[in-house]
Parts: C-alpha cells; structure tokens; sequence
C-alpha cells in the first residue's frame, strides 16, 4: 500500500486532489489508523486529527472497518487492485483475522487477492489452517493452484528467454538458480 499511495502522489495535481477527496470521504475520522500502516497517506491527505481511546475490540472493529473503506476506495473499475500476500503460514492472529474480514466483501468486484503458502509448513488445527478452511467456506469463486518444483531444464529456458543471454552464460546461472533454490517457484 506504501508503494501504492507513492505512485498515486506521482500523478498529476487533479488526480491527486480526486484520491485525497476519496480517500478523506472513504477514511474519515478513521484515517490515523491507515496513516499509521501506511505513512505516506500523511502526505496525501494532510493534517490528521488523533483519534479517541477505545477498548481493544472496539478498536479492532474500528481497524477493520476503515480498512474495508481504505479497500473499497482504492477497488475500482478504473483502477482494480492486485494484493499478494506470501508466506501465510506465518502470519499471526490480527493479520488472518484482517484477512478474513476482507474475504467477508465477497461483492468487492475489483479485487484480485492472492494468497500463498507452503502447504508442506500447515500445521493441521493452527490458527492458519483454521482461517485457510474458513476463508475456502466463506468465498466460493476462489481457485487453489499447487507449485511443484521447477525443474532444472524449465530454469534454464527461464534464465535464457529472460535475460536473452548466451547458452553458456544462461546454462551456469540456471545451474546456479537451480542448485539454490532446489527448484522452489
């Protein structure tokens, strides 16, 4: 989201002035929330007021709810939003719990939410294995892709198309890839 608000600051001064109208009106008093997960909204939306103490679940609540608007403002038909969330079977309560909530906006068209995780460090019964059942509930268009090893032919082809290099060069550098990372995708 920090590298997102700083390609929206790069834009023209009407389209600035269009996100932080849109953003204000989305994030209201809740705005100190995302300027604190994301600083540079500071710089788009200027002054933010501090906000009133709440108890620990009002304040999640509160967290959650401006962060559906912060998602919502930002989904668009104009501009639809990609997240890829990696390595989610370590990710802790709070975090699941958010994206959980997210999930719950099934109707949110134009969000595209990619979520991975090695499957081979699920603990049957963790809080990760549990939000991973729920979410597969809850959502009913989501899609389960499973990555195997690429292999060292495959990484090879990928290194020479990538980087249009000579065999020579291509064949050391995939030997290279290959031998780091065992062929992980």
């Amino acid at each position: 989201f920090q590298s997102l608000v700083q390609q929206i600051l790069t834009e023209g001064e009407a389209s600035i002035q269009r996100w932080k109208l849109s953003l204000q009106n989305a994030l209201g008093h809740n705005a100190k929330l995302l300027v604190d997960m994301v600083p540079d909204l500071a710089s788009l939306l200027g002054e933010i007021p501090e906000m009133v103490s709440l108890s620990a679940e009002e304040a999640e609540n509160r967290f959650h709810e401006a962060f559906q608007n912060f998602l919502d403002c930002l989904c668009k038909n104009e501009h639809p939003l990609v997240i890829f969330l990696d390595d989610l079977q370590w990710a802790d309560l709070p975090s699941l719990q958010l994206i959980e909530t997210i999930f719950l906006h099934s109707d949110r068209q134009h969000l595209f939410l990619i979520l991975a995780y090695r499957s081979s460090e699920v603990v049957q019964g963790d809080a990760f294995s549990q939000t991973l059942e729920r979410l597969k509930r809850i959502q009913k268009n989501h899609q389960e892709i499973f990555l195997f090893p690429i292999e060292k032919p495959d990484v090879y082809n990928l290194v020479k198309e990538t980087l249009s290099c000579d065999p020579n060069t291509a064949g050391q550098l995939a030997e290279d890839l290959f031998h780091k990372t065992k062929g992980n995708p």
